[in-house]
């Protein structure tokens, strides 16, 4: 629903912008460029007071909020603040004004309005957007991303594996505890083991190849070979479209799940 709002904002706008480039020309071109400038400098200064504070002020003000939350760089919020990029919200306030007045009067400077909103939209898209990359090179940033995302996933992986360990347990002692047909129990252990390898394991160095990385190719080459086989049973007619589709998606998961190992993705 939002990207169908969205889209139709800026499909009006669209309509609306050869009507405003003609109404333009009646309009002082120095005066539109001032007002852009100093709106998209306001509207950039303000998320840049508002942003500090609200990372801050909430953490000095409550010791849970401390406790809970790692005060962030400052750093990270030059980079919050920067991305302060006007858009649907900006141009859905302007699109709002009435075309005229309770007494029937047009409504004063709205073209200029829309002019300017329209301009402040294209600045912080096109401009910020452009030297968003910049500002994070310069800010040092592209490493402490890609390590946040690993210290991420490896919790990840370390909580799934505590999790399917702690699972184990409980599986055994509801196997012991019910009965269960053998058959069934054999069902839930191997469920448990599969889960249980397809989780990533511990990173290796690089270029140091594991048993695993190796079985992972191998693998791979045998899917590829099935797969083959699947297509050709289907064009001699042996099998339905229905039936490959379910005996490739198998495939597909099995595939996904390789290569989530040899990557040391989480599933």
């Amino acid at each position: 629903m939002i990207w169908l709002i969205e889209g139709v904002l800026f499909l009006m706008i669209g309509f609306q912008l050869r009507l405003l480039m003609e109404k333009s020309k009646a309009l002082p071109v120095p005066e539109i460029l001032a007002a852009i400038a100093i709106i998209s400098a306001i509207v950039v200064i303000a998320r840049f007071l508002w942003v500090f504070p609200g990372t801050y002020l909430p953490r000095l003000a409550s010791r849970k909020i401390a406790a809970r939350e790692e005060k962030p760089s400052w750093k990270y919020i030059v980079i919050i603040g920067f991305t302060g990029i006007r858009g649907v919200v900006s141009l859905a306030v302007a699109l709002a004004l009435p075309l005229t007045l309770p007494n029937g009067q047009e409504f004063p400077h709205r073209d200029l309005i829309l002019l300017v909103t329209f301009g402040v939209i294209t600045f912080t898209l096109v401009g910020i957007g452009l030297t968003l990359p910049i500002l994070v090179r310069l800010l040092g940033l592209s490493e402490h991303g890609q390590l946040e995302a690993v210290r991420e996933r490896e919790a990840e992986i370390t909580a799934r594996r505590e999790i399917l360990e702690s699972a184990r347990g409980s599986l055994d002692r509801i196997i012991k505890e019910r009965n269960l047909p053998e058959g069934l129990a054999r069902f839930l252990e191997a469920r448990h083991e599969t889960r249980m390898r397809a989780l990533p394991e511990p990173p290796r160095e690089e270029g140091q190849y594991t048993p695993a990385t190796q079985g992972a190719s191998l693998v791979r080459e045998i899917i590829t070979i099935e797969r083959m086989c699947l297509h050709r049973l289907l064009r001699e007619g042996k099998i339905t479209d229905e039936t490959r589709r379910r005996i490739e998606r198998d495939l597909d998961l099995e595939e996904a799940a390789v290569d989530n190992r040899e990557k040391n993705l989480p599933l």
